[in-house]
């Protein structure tokens, strides 16, 4: 059965989308099977990618759509899209949709699903923790983006209570970090701190700003394809490794 992860962090700008492409792509070229799947109304994973908006998660929550029918496949990584309509499925759907059931009939054939997430705790990003095995939180040097890391972990330890007890946290990653610059230390220390005190792991590869990943977003390929001797490309891969070696 595949592992779900979410990628989340109710802050915005963070990485979420560069992390949760990056991470699929990475996973493939470590020999693993991986499904993105996009449920961010912005649809910038979908975008990232090249994919077609719809099917896509939307069709597949409204029932006009299997999970196998919204499946689109790609060289870097499999993709079930998002489009504008997500932002109407609150009101249309209620707050009771089960992801995980819906994507059932996908897990044998993956070795992970990879959920990126909207920057607000909506349906999505509640349905989202109500269906994951284990939460990534990307995070930028920032006090606004530190104090985003603890209200995100307040949120998945409520989930993790009321709705899903297999829930866990398996790290922050610092994006777009410079060890050269003090915002970056003191941030590092501040989050270090506060995982401490919340026994929550924080991931010692750091991704190192560059343009790059822009860059390969805009192409619409992974970092891997379009700047694959980027540091970019390397922190990605060295963070996989590290996180894969947890899992073991």
């Amino acid at each position: 059965m595949a592992k779900i992860v979410m990628i989340g962090n109710q802050k915005g700008g963070v990485g979420k989308t560069a992390t949760a492409n990056s991470f699929a792509a990475g996973l493939a070229l470590r020999g693993l099977r991986a499904l993105a799947v996009d449920l961010d109304s912005q649809a910038n994973l979908t975008d990232s990618i090249g994919a077609q908006r719809a099917p896509g998660i939307y069709d597949v929550m409204s029932g006009s759509a299997s999970a196998a029918d919204a499946v689109q496949h790609f060289d870097a990584f499999d993709i079930i899209a998002a489009d504008i309509s997500l932002a109407a499925a609150e009101h249309e759907l209620g707050g009771s949709w089960n992801l995980r059931d819906a994507l059932a009939s996908l897990s044998g054939a993956y070795d992970y699903i990879i959920f990126d997430t909207p920057p607000n705790l909506g349906l999505m990003t509640l349905s989202a923790l109500a269906a994951a095995d284990e939460i990534i939180i990307p995070a930028t040097p920032g006090i606004f983006e530190i104090a985003g890391i603890g209200a995100f972990c307040e949120a998945a330890a409520e989930a993790k209570a009321r709705l899903n007890p297999g829930l866990e946290i398996a790290g922050v990653l610092f994006t777009r970090f410079s060890a050269r610059t003090n915002l970056s230390r003191e941030a590092l220390e501040a989050v270090e701190e506060i995982s401490e005190l919340l026994s929550i792991r924080v991931f010692k590869t750091k991704i190192r700003s560059s343009v790059d990943i822009g860059e390969a977003q805009a192409a619409q390929e992974s970092i891997y394809a379009s700047k694959k001797k980027s540091k970019a490309a390397k922190d990605y891969l060295e963070w996989i490794d590290e996180y894969l070696k947890g899992e073991r």
